[in-house]
Parts: structure tokens; sequence; C-alpha cells
């Protein structure tokens, strides 16, 4: 039985973990509030209790935090604790109810905003309001790329030449990136059993070493593993639901696994296991924050 260790517990719904260079862990608790961050000895910080549906974090090369948020795209400056908006503009409105944040090789961000109205309403999934995947550039510039009925999580493939989308409720979609940063030929990758109205199907993936896709299924409380092909692969049951998940370690082994429990808080933990693949660390942004508006 693979031995998995807790590093951190007590979240309502766990989310976003990143991992710095240096050994830092950061995350995030979507439903509890607040942004952590875990130094490489364990002594834990936290930011901003009211901060609440926080479900996508991104490093910055210039040391930001790039959090996304109910408010758009925030930066947060880990000395001082301050957050500032960044201001942008997608499709002519302000920028808002952003879920998932995933940056490229270039360090650009692409990210994913979801109606959540139709969700703090109740309603299921396909009556939401279609959502909307962006582009941020780094210097400042928001793209509308595409829509999605509820994005989710985001990663990159090997090549960087596809992004996978989680589409909550449904499975994973496959994108191919251009060279100028659009996103074109929309394929289904994989389609999630478990998926429902509730929203509660799938969340956040990433890619190991041989390209495989490792896919958070919250509502069966697993990691699903699929090869290149979409071809389900393995399947690791969890003790608690996983919402998203980070590789790191000196040889990117080690498998730093967000949790939580849709209807039972302060279930929610940071798990570590070590896994049989290596994996590939996420990208970081490399936003000019000083050409940002906000």
């Amino acid at each position: 039985m693979r031995e998995i260790a807790s590093l951190y517990g007590g979240l309502d719904l766990g989310e976003a973990p990143r991992l710095t260079a240096k050994g830092e862990l950061w995350f995030s608790d979507a439903f509890g509030g607040g942004i952590y961050r875990r130094s490489s000895i364990g002594a834990v910080q936290k930011y901003h209790s009211d901060l609440m549906m926080v479900a996508g974090l991104a490093l910055n090369d210039s040391g930001e935090v790039i959090v996304a948020s109910l408010e758009g795209l925030l930066a947060l400056t880990p000395g001082s604790g301050k957050t500032r908006n960044l201001g942008l503009m997608l499709d002519g409105k302000k920028l808002a109810d952003v879920n998932d944040i995933e940056a490229d090789r270039h360090g650009n961000i692409y990210g994913g905003v979801i109606d959540r109205v139709g969700m703090a309403n109740g309603l299921p999934i396909r009556e939401w309001a279609v959502g909307k995947l962006f582009r941020v550039d780094t210097d400042g510039g928001c793209t509308l790329v595409g829509e999605l009925r509820n994005p989710n999580g985001m990663a990159f493939s090997l090549d960087d030449r596809i992004l996978y989308v989680v589409e909550s409720g449904h499975g994973v979609w496959a994108y191919d990136v251009g060279q100028d940063g659009s996103l074109r030929n929309k394929a289904l990758f994989a389609l999630i059993d478990g998926s429902g109205d509730s929203g509660d199907g799938c969340d956040g993936l990433t890619v190991d070493a041989e390209g495989n896709v490792l896919v958070c299924c919250v509502a069966t409380s697993e990691i699903r593993t699929f090869g290149a092909d979409g071809t389900l692969k393995a399947r690791l049951k969890l003790p608690v639901r996983p919402t998203s998940l980070e590789f790191g370690g000196d040889d990117l082994m080690d498998l730093y696994v967000s949790t939580g429990e849709l209807q039972d808080k302060g279930r929610g933990e940071i798990l570590l296991f070590r896994t049989d693949i290596p994996g590939r660390k996420s990208h970081d942004a490399k936003l000019k924050i000083d050409r940002f508006i906000g």
C-alpha cells in the first residue's frame, strides 16, 4: 500500500498547491478562506483569511503569487502580504469569477471564468452560462481564447503544444496551442464517469514525465491516470476527495495533493506521497506586474 503523509489539515476545501524552488508550498482553502505558505521545515503562514473561492495559484518569476479569485487576478507579495488587483478586462468587461489558472512556457497565464451565479443558485451545470477561457500576456494584455461550460484545472503537454482543460461535470478537453497563443481544434480527451450536474466530477490535473495526464476525480475520491492517447491506465483511491495536485522534490517524484469534502468542513488536507513515474514542474508566470493598471 502506498504511504500517504498529511502535511496540513483542517481545511474546508484545499486547492491550488504550488511549489517554489526553495521548497515552499503554497495552497488555498477555497471554502474556508485564505492562502497558505508552508515552509520547507513545515512552518505555515496564512494570508487573507477573508479571501474566498481561491481555486488557482501561479508563481510569478519576480516573486509574487498570482491568485485566481472572484475579483479577477490578484498579485500577492509574500513579504508584505499585500495584494494588488491586476485590473484586467476581458471581452469588454472587468475580469472576474476566475476559477483555475496555468502558466505556459513563455510565462503567459491561461485561465477560466465560470458562472458563479449559477453555481451559487444551485443550478445544474447544464444550465450555467457558458464559461470563458482567457490568456493574460506577460505585458498585461488579456484575450478571449475559447468558451467552455465550466472550465476548471489546466495543464500543458510535455511539448507545450496541447492545453488540457477540465470541464467539471463532464471530463477533460484538449486544445492545440497555436504559435500566437490561440487555442484550436478542441477535442474530448477523456470522459470522466462519475461527473454530473453536481459539478463534483473532476477538478485539477497535471502531466507526468511520460506524458500521462493525472486527473483529480472528486466524486469518486481518486486520481485517474490517462495515457497521452486518452486511455485510462490507473486509478488511485484516496481517503479524502482530491481537488488539485503538483509534482515536487529533487527527482519530481513527490506528489502534493490538495483535498476536501464538499459537505463536511474541516476534513481537507494537503497530502504527500511518492509516485512511480516522475512528474513535470509547472511553469512560472512572467507577468511584468508594473505594466498592469490595477
